[in-house]
């Protein structure tokens, strides 16, 4: 809706007379809530986060979290209302790890922040060539209020990094091997499901039915100490709980 390519700098723009039905807005992968409410368009609306239907090993990477039961009217009143009785607010990716957060140029391996590409004037500085601005670049463009702006009232939000990266950083594999599988499900038979691994069971019980340093990841990852390498130009960014 408020890409750089879409036409619309604000939800009024966007649905003009209809905007009044509008209740909830996605963040994407490449946002997270404090980008969206540097925008004050959208502080009536409810941010929700949802994953990729079409890759079934990463659904709930980004999820919704709901208190009750899943009735479709109680979950869209909630969000209409911003009820925290019925809304828990989402679960998020950080926004780094997006294909699109970063300006860049991926034929030239150049990537930046949009402060640097203003400088440059949008042009990568290898070719010349206008470069691929991101969304961050673009939530600048719109913002009317300064990072770290927290909207009082607002739904909560949480990070994680699913499973299979936190093991493939650990045992210095890629995530999809033999080795981060059968640890994966080695760990979802002893401990249950993936989120609520990542999210509220003791480090030091998740660790004894996997790797060692399991624990720490764990630890570094809800205190929020990651490394981060924003993607750019359709290339995946990476985050990582240990530094090299």
């Amino acid at each position: 809706m408020l890409g750089s390519k879409s036409g619309f700098d604000s939800t009024t723009a966007c649905f003009g007379d209809l905007t009044s039905h509008i209740f909830a807005v996605e963040t994407g992968l490449s946002s997270d809530p404090p980008m969206n409410r540097r925008v004050s368009s959208l502080d009536s609306l409810a941010l929700i986060s949802n994953s990729d239907l079409h890759s079934p090993a990463n659904l709930g990477r980004n999820a919704n979290l709901f208190f009750g039961a899943p009735d479709y009217f109680s979950m869209i009143n909630g969000l209409r209302r911003k009820d925290k009785a019925v809304c828990g607010g989402t679960i998020e990716l950080f926004p780094e790890e997006g294909k699109y957060h970063l300006d860049g140029h991926r034929a030239c391996d150049f990537v930046c922040e949009p402060a640097e590409s203003r400088r440059l004037k949008d042009c990568c500085p290898r070719c010349g060539k206008p470069l691929v601005l991101g969304v961050l670049h673009r939530v600048e463009q719109l913002a009317d209020r300064p990072a770290g702006f927290q909207l009082r009232g607002d739904l909560p939000y949480s990070y994680i990094i699913p499973l299979p990266e936190l093991l493939a950083e650990i045992l210095d594999v890629g995530d999809t091997s033999k080795r981060v599988l059968a640890a994966y499900h080695k760990l979802l038979t002893a401990c249950g499901p993936e989120l609520t691994i990542l999210r509220s069971l003791p480090p030091a019980e998740v660790e004894r039915h996997g790797p060692p340093r399991l624990g720490e990841a764990l630890q570094n990852l809800r205190a929020g100490k990651v490394f981060r390498r924003g993607g750019y130009d359709g290339v995946y960014g990476t985050i990582k709980v240990f530094d090299a």
